[in-house]
This record gives structure tokens, sequence and C-alpha cells, in this order.
């Protein structure tokens, strides 16, 4: 079933692991970047409905800035929460 050799729960240093020919970048989960995609298209799609309205109701342009600031402040939150419940499941993977 695994082809890896099982490994008994403790502290190695990377000198034990390569002794005992174990490579320790196979022990790591592998990164999910499967809804990166959807999420870029997502915000892109938003960022040229904002575009479309801006020009459809004629907004000027300190209302055009402001609104673009507004739509980067809430794509910065969604990229730090992200990031952030990434950290906290890690912290309670390791615990």
């Amino acid at each position: 079933m695994c082809t890896t050799p099982q490994v008994p729960k403790r502290i190695y240093t990377l000198e034990e692991l390569r002794l005992n020919r174990i490579e320790p970048e196979k022990m790591l989960a592998p990164k999910d970047e499967s809804l990166n995609r959807v999420r870029n298209i997502a915000q892109g799609a938003a960022l040229a409905g904002l575009a479309a309205f801006a020009w459809a109701v004629g907004f000027d342009t300190s209302k055009v800035l402001g609104a673009t600031l507004a739509g980067l402040f809430v794509i910065s939150a969604d990229q730090v929460s992200a990031c952030i419940r990434l950290t906290t499941c890690m912290v309670a993977a390791e615990s």
C-alpha cells in the first residue's frame, strides 16, 4: 500500500533521514493549488465587471480610483485570510 518505509514518530535530523535513505521532501503534504486558477479568474471577472460598471454609469476618475482601491482591499483581504487559514491548519496538523 505505502511505498515509503514507515518511520516511528519522533524528531529526526536531516542527516539521520539521509543516512537511512529517506527523502524528507516526500514526507511533506502535497501543495494544493487546485483553486488558485478559479480564484484568479473570479478576481479578474470582478475587476472587469467593476470596469464595465464604471464605464456604464460614467464614474469620474476619483470614484473609479476609490472603487479600485476598495476592490484591491477586498482581494488582498481574501489572500491574507487564505494565508491565515493555511497557517492555522498547518499548526493544527503538527499538534
